[in-house]
């Protein structure tokens, strides 16, 4: 479940500050949906979608470098918008 996670914490508190929380994953599964309602402004996942587990692992310092990037140019697209 999502609450007492430290993403859900992370994402209360930083709402009471106004300040927006992007969440950078692994890969996305059923429902990640849910998180928006609860102050999370956008999902990033690092893996593509059917990239096996092992390959993922092996490439996470990268994958994970791109997902933020790719989460902070939507971050800027939007706001610009």
């Amino acid at each position: 479940t999502l609450y007492n996670k430290a993403p859900f914490v992370v994402a209360q508190r930083a709402v009471a500050f106004g300040v927006p929380v992007i969440a950078v994953v692994g890969s996305l599964g059923p429902g990640h949906e849910s998180v928006l309602e609860h102050g999370i402004e956008a999902v990033e996942p690092a893996a593509t979608c059917g990239m096996p587990p092992e390959e993922a692992t092996a490439r996470a310092d990268a994958l994970v470098r791109d997902a933020a990037e790719r989460a902070m140019r939507g971050y800027l697209a939007r706001r610009r918008a």
